[in-house]
């Protein structure tokens, strides 16, 4: 259950798909105001009406959320 998206960042991935990644942050069970946190992307194909289920892509590491539209697209397809 995401309790809350940090840093959402969208970017074309091919003609008829979009990508998101974000941070997104868990509350963890019996602790208060704690949360996990990871960074996952996710991807649509019928322009943001639904979304993938997200793939973890980096461990969360302490003020490494991503910066908002800050992911591009290499010329090669890879995602930066």
């Amino acid at each position: 259950n995401i309790e809350c998206v940090i840093g959402p960042s969208l970017v074309r991935i091919s003609s008829n798909k979009i990508g998101l990644v974000h941070t997104s942050a868990m509350r963890r069970s019996g602790r208060p105001l704690h949360y996990d946190r990871e960074v996952t992307f996710h991807f649509s194909e019928d322009e943001g009406e639904t979304w993938s289920e997200g793939i973890e892509v980096a461990p969360y590491r302490n003020r490494m959320d991503p910066i908002f539209d800050h992911c591009i697209r290499l010329n090669s397809g890879r995602l930066i």
